[in-house]
């Protein structure tokens, strides 16, 4: 492992690096707690091959009681299901690359792109932020060595009896302006790092239907604290750029700080801090309300409805009457054979027939290599309900309707 730089005694000396110590750190945290639950010799490898054996032998149980269809559409999907579990749950290259690199980089990166920037947004920020601090913390020891009285004719609030100095509001706007940066970038990373380190047992809840909506919950919280980042280093981007004009000022003073001063720069630094709360509450607002979408092999598991049979759709074989005229016995034929199709249509018409009695009589009156009732799709575009899919065959008897079909 690389080694991190590490906090000094006194702190650290400026925001970016502190920030690239907590990245750093963290990153080796979540590598260290992914290899101690599932890498080589984790203590939880014998309960993934267990949670894995529950896994196919509960599917197999589901198909022996026909519960599940083995179809393609549902097959597909679970075997996708499986091999991305555990590859993200065994593997720290696949779970270093696609997890921990894009939930920090990708927000990064699209500062950047937004910023309009080459370099890394959130480390241009940290430096700027750097700035901005040492200026406001210069002013307010310059302001209070010079011991700076207000200016005559100033309308001063009295605070318990005593007037607000120029120094005390700067030292306070530096302290707000710290807490709000470190109470947003550094410790939604540190947050971030311990969900990470806890990804690899979250993955595998994926598997069960019954614990997916812990993982849906991890993954809700994962990339809440992955967007905060990206939002603050925006807003507060956007706030140094409205303050830069009173800090120029500010620095170009000296320690002849006016009360005025003083004070609009600490409501800019308490905007700040405001907004970098909106922006975790942005991110958790953002997060709420998604969800994991249902795949096929979530609708397939049940098996397909089969609609109503109904006798006016389904298709009356014509039978040729090819057969050589002037015989007694083929005119007598015909004659029945019109009269029971005209019947028929009558009964359909008027809603008396119903599909079992029209399939007995198709299959009395067509020839068996005429006709095929198992081939022929109905008017909805599926085939015959008889044709059940594999693992449905263990079903109840009245879950699929029965055709009685006498061969000829």
């Amino acid at each position: 492992m690389i080694a991190c730089p590490r906090f000094s005694g006194e702190g650290a000396v400026s925001v970016a690096d502190a920030l690239r110590s907590v990245d750093c750190l963290s990153g080796q945290a979540v590598e260290i707690a992914f290899q101690r639950l599932f890498g080589a010799g984790g203590a939880l490898g014998q309960a993934l091959t267990l949670i894995l054996i529950l896994y196919v032998a509960l599917f197999a149980l589901s198909l022996l009681t026909g519960r599940t269809g083995l179809r393609m559409n549902m097959l597909t999907p679970r075997m996708l299901q499986l091999g991305l579990v555990l590859t993200f749950a065994t593997s720290w290259v696949a779970y270093q690359t696609v997890g921990w690199n894009l939930l920090i980089g990708a927000p990064d990166q699209v500062a950047s792109i937004l910023l309009g920037t080459q370099e890394s947004a959130t480390a241009l920020f940290a430096q700027q932020l750097d700035k901005l601090f040492d200026v406001i913390a210069n002013s307010a020891h310059l302001a209070n060595n010079a011991n700076a009285q207000v200016p005559l004719g100033t309308v001063v609030p009295q605070i318990a009896g005593t007037s607000p100095k120029p120094a005390d509001l700067l030292w306070a706007a530096s302290l707000l302006l710290l807490l709000g940066t470190v109470g947003v970038l550094i410790v939604t990373k540190i947050a971030l790092a311990a969900v990470m380190g806890l990804g690899s047992i979250f993955i595998i809840f994926a598997l069960f239907s019954g614990t997916r909506g812990l993982f849906e919950g991890w993954l809700k919280a994962v990339v809440m604290l992955a967007l905060t980042p990206l939002l603050a280093v925006l807003l507060g981007g956007g706030t140094m750029v409205m303050i830069a004009p009173m800090i120029r000022v500010l620095q170009n003073a000296g320690g002849n700080v006016s009360l005025q001063l003083a004070t609009s720069i600490f409501l800019a630094v308490f905007v700040y801090v405001a907004l970098m709360v909106l922006a975790m509450r942005a991110a958790a607002k953002i997060t709420s309300g998604w969800h994991l979408g249902k795949g096929n092999a979530e609708l397939s598991d049940a098996p397909p409805p089969v609609p109503a049979a109904n006798a006016a759709q389904i298709p009356i074989p014509m039978l040729s009457a090819q057969a050589p005229m002037g015989s007694p016995t083929d005119d007598r034929l015909r004659g029945i054979m019109s009269g029971m199709s005209s019947n028929m249509i009558g009964n359909t018409a008027l809603g008396f027939a119903d599909a079992t009695p029209l399939n007995d009589r198709r299959a009395a009156l067509a020839p068996s290599s005429a006709w095929n009732a198992s081939d022929a799709p109905n008017s909805s575009g599926l085939r015959d309900p008889r044709i059940r899919p594999l693992g449905q065959g263990f079903r109840a008897p009245n879950a699929w309707p029965t055709h009685s079909v006498t061969s000829s």
